[in-house]
């Protein structure tokens, strides 16, 4: 398997993975406008969907899945900038969403690599690469001088949770976010690096 970083023309790729990783939760998050705002987000400079915050696993040349992280001066950096674009792309209205997505989801702590978003295509699934790839990523936060590695995952993704548990990431808290009258459960994971 090859990993690089993501580049600009790889948007469509990018939307496709990340709404993979947690559709509904970003449809009730965005709304329906979700793949666009994405996609404008992938390209803008200084924000936590950048395409320099992602990259891409590949086998055969072809793109297998995708990580999307950053170390925590990279969110503390961004984070504001991150939040002044969606609410350009969102309205004011739905300002209140991304308040409470921050409050429950949104700490990162000092010497700390943020796994977003981590999304692998159905066809290439239960062949290892998932394993591959978080190995990948927890040399990529160690590199960036990263103690720990942290991430939320939707509390009905079993197949997510079993994999992050065998590669020894440990539930720390769990969360719920209320977002148009739907509910959404994380647990947060936590792994030494």
């Amino acid at each position: 398997m090859q990993f690089s970083r993501a580049e600009p023309r790889e948007a469509q790729e990018f939307v496709e993975l990340t709404l993979m990783s947690g559709e509904k939760f970003l449809e009730t998050l965005f709304g329906l406008n979700v793949e666009d705002i994405l996609r404008r987000l992938y390209v803008e400079a200084s924000n936590l969907f950048r395409h320099e915050c992602c990259v891409f696993a590949r086998s055969e040349q072809k793109i297998v899945g995708m990580m999307l992280g950053y170390d925590h001066s990279y969110a503390k950096k961004n984070r504001l900038r991150t939040g002044k674009l969606l609410i350009e792309q969102l309205g004011l209205l739905k300002l209140f969403r991304l308040i409470k997505l921050d409050r429950a989801l949104g700490k990162h702590e000092k010497g700390e690599f943020y796994l977003s978003n981590f999304a692998i295509y159905p066809q290439y699934r239960g062949k290892g690469f998932g394993k591959e790839m978080l190995e990948y990523c927890l040399d990529w936060a160690k590199k960036l001088g990263c103690s720990t590695m942290r991430l939320d995952v939707e509390k009905d993704n079993e197949i997510a949770m079993r994999l992050y548990s065998k590669m020894g990431f440990e539930v720390e808290r769990e969360s719920t976010i209320k977002l148009a009258n739907r509910t959404f459960e994380f647990l947060r994971m936590c792994r030494t690096i």
